[in-house]
């Protein structure tokens, strides 16, 4: 696709409309996000939809700080999503004094998100370092943690609902 954001500072965004309304928001194919320094945000810094996009080499530091049930680095909801990576990256302070029940994610794969490879990232002081909320063809390797409350959590979710013949996520695989 030839969509590039490399070697940026973003910071202090969100201060208007707080939440669901990141500093990058990714849709379509193989966009890239390289070298960029992201910190200061109060809800998510990076939302991915989409195939074939590569998250590299960037720091994502103070995010999430506000909210719960969200991450730095979000991706939902289909079966669909194939080749997107996310390496050499480093996530610190990725937590919220403000929730307790419902953590904050470095990475956070919600609903089903399918084909991410997570690798040779770093995860310091994080709440959540990667949430896998089910989902198809994910794979973590190569990462390293320090002071996280959970490292890795990945969950069965979908072996019932919306998975059948008839629904919404296999409607999406079909289109």
């Amino acid at each position: 696709s030839h969509l590039y954001a490399i070697h940026n500072q973003i910071h202090s965004t969100g201060r208007v409309l707080r939440t669901y309304h990141p500093a990058i928001h990714l849709n379509g194919c193989g966009a890239q996000v390289r070298l960029n320094t992201i910190y200061n945000i109060p809800h998510s810094a990076l939302e991915l939809n989409g195939n074939d996009h590569t998250i590299d080499g960037n720091t994502f530091h103070d995010i999430s700080w506000e909210c719960g049930d969200c991450g730095a680095l979000m991706m939902t909801r289909s079966f669909s999503y194939q080749g997107n990576v996310i390496s050499n990256n480093v996530f610190r302070n990725i937590w919220s004094p403000f929730t307790k029940e419902e953590n904050v994610r470095a990475i956070f794969m919600d609903d089903h998100a399918s084909g991410l490879t997570i690798i040779k990232n770093y995860f310091y002081n994080c709440s959540d370092a990667i949430l896998i909320g089910g989902g198809r063809q994910n794979k973590v390797l190569y990462n390293h943690f320090h002071d996280c409350d959970t490292c890795v959590y990945m969950s069965q979710r979908g072996l019932q609902e919306d998975c059948s013949a008839s629904g919404e996520l296999m409607k999406d695989l079909e289109s």
